[in-house]
């Protein structure tokens, strides 16, 4: 399931102003509308830069809340803390088409020509389409500031009981590969910490996204320890 925050894309609402107000949204929708009719069994909650903050609040919450279909945990592009420059989050508020080519032009490996994949044509129209969205909400400098103030990855990650595969993006330089490395110094049990590195920017689903869908995979689908059967 790829799910659309409040307020992006056809998700009624208003968009969450923190990673917390968005985890316990996306928790209420799952629990209220997808579940009743799905009837799912096993879970996995995954996410990708500010949604990868998302997802481990979202695990911190089902490991509070007992819930145990909710077992795995998947941060791509994570960091703890995930500031943003100053310089992004004003040109964000007042000039979002040039904030949108900044986070392009950083998100990709130093050495990618510009132009050189088609990802970089749909990097930015999928930017464009969440700003554009009906609505009065500058969606950008909302997330961002979210991810800036965010400051509850670590404490979160030691109340997650599950097992968690960070992917890193090797030439990452908006999370890089030490920041996921600190945030994963905090997990509970460093033995259910696994890691998958991948030759991509930060942009690593549209780079690299043969590996990332991989890496996903194996993790799924390698038997689960002994003490968490």
């Amino acid at each position: 399931l790829a799910v659309d925050l409040p307020g992006h894309g056809r998700s009624a609402g208003v968009p969450p102003a923190s990673v917390q107000e968005a985890a316990h949204a996306l928790w209420q929708w799952f629990g209220q509308t997808i579940d009743p009719q799905r009837r799912l069994g096993r879970l996995a909650l995954a996410g990708h830069s500010f949604g990868s903050l998302i997802a481990l609040e979202m695990a911190a919450l089902a490991s509070d809340r007992g819930e145990p279909r909710v077992r795995d945990l998947i941060l791509a592009g994570s960091a703890s803390p995930m500031r943003v420059a100053p310089a992004l989050q004003q040109a964000a508020a007042q000039q979002p088409e040039s904030a949108m080519q900044m986070i392009e032009a950083f998100s990709r490996r130093r050495d990618a020509a510009a132009g050189s994949l088609p990802s970089d044509a749909l990097l930015g129209a999928l930017m464009r389409r969440v700003q554009h969205a009906p609505g009065p909400v500058n969606r950008l400098a909302v997330g961002l500031q979210a991810c800036d103030a965010y400051d509850g990855a670590n404490a979160a990650l030691a109340r997650w009981n599950g097992r968690t595969l960070f992917i890193v993006g090797e030439h990452d330089r908006m999370t890089p590969p030490a920041a996921a490395q600190a945030l994963a110094s905090h997990a509970r049990d460093p033995a259910q910490v696994h890691w998958a590195h991948v030759d991509a920017g930060h942009a690593m689903l549209w780079d690299a996204a043969g590996a990332v869908s991989a890496a996903v995979l194996d993790f799924l689908h390698a038997p689960a320890p002994a003490s968490a059967a």
